[in-house]
């Protein structure tokens, strides 16, 4: 009699392991809330320029670049990239021409806008556009525009630029022989190397993380 209660026992507690077991595993997950949610993101164009010579003979990937705002822009959300802030890139492909390639090609991707603040913003970006320096940068009233610059109301509402040789309209390459830039920020050409000069004009294309 005892051992046919002691056999009953055992398995009601088998039964109710195997209850608690299952429990556990149809649990629903824990919502991991909107914030976990994709980030929305926003385009901006940036007008800059180069502040050191890029050429894709010297260059090799991961190299870090560095570029300079010339005019303020405004965000969505009502915060000011000055005029001056330094945005941060790194190479991803440099390569000469050789005997077995008939381009040189260099292609560099933007990851921060390190504002005066000390705040960072993460972002993509690409060089969307380039012109040749044709005065400093530094003195806006000295860079003359190649045909002027004339924004249009969606960008003089976000931004107030100097003039330069590029606007929003701007893409490819202005007033450089040989040299051909794509979409995805690369830039290739038939000569030895791709060369681009300290001063360049350049119009940025940049994807800003929690946009409106």
């Amino acid at each position: 009699m005892k051992t046919n209660i002691s056999v009953l026992v055992l398995l009601a507690i088998v039964v109710c392991v195997f209850k608690n077991v299952g429990a556990a595993q149809t649990t629903p997950p824990v919502s991991q809330g909107p914030g976990a949610a994709a980030q929305k993101t926003t385009q901006i164009l940036i007008p800059a320029h180069l502040t050191t010579d890029l050429d894709s003979r010297k260059l090799k990937p991961g190299d870090v670049v560095v570029v300079q705002t010339v005019g303020k822009v405004l965000l969505a959300d009502g915060k000011v990239i000055p005029r001056g802030t330094k945005v941060v890139g790194h190479v991803t492909q440099a390569k000469a021409q050789s005997g077995g390639d008939a381009e040189s090609s260099l292609q560099v991707v933007f990851d921060k806008i390190d504002l005066p603040d000390g705040k960072v913003l993460l972002i993509n970006g690409v060089i969307r556009a380039i012109a040749p320096n044709i005065g400093a940068p530094e003195d806006p009233s000295l860079v003359k525009g190649i045909g002027g610059f004339s924004p249009g109301p969606d960008m003089q509402r976000r931004a107030n630029w100097p003039a330069t040789g590029l606007t929003e309209q701007s893409e490819g390459v202005e007033g450089i022989e040989g040299l051909h830039l794509y979409d995805n920020g690369l830039f290739k050409s038939d000569k030895k190397t791709v060369l681009l000069y300290k001063g360049s004009q350049i119009m940025l294309r940049v994807l800003l993380a929690g946009g409106d």
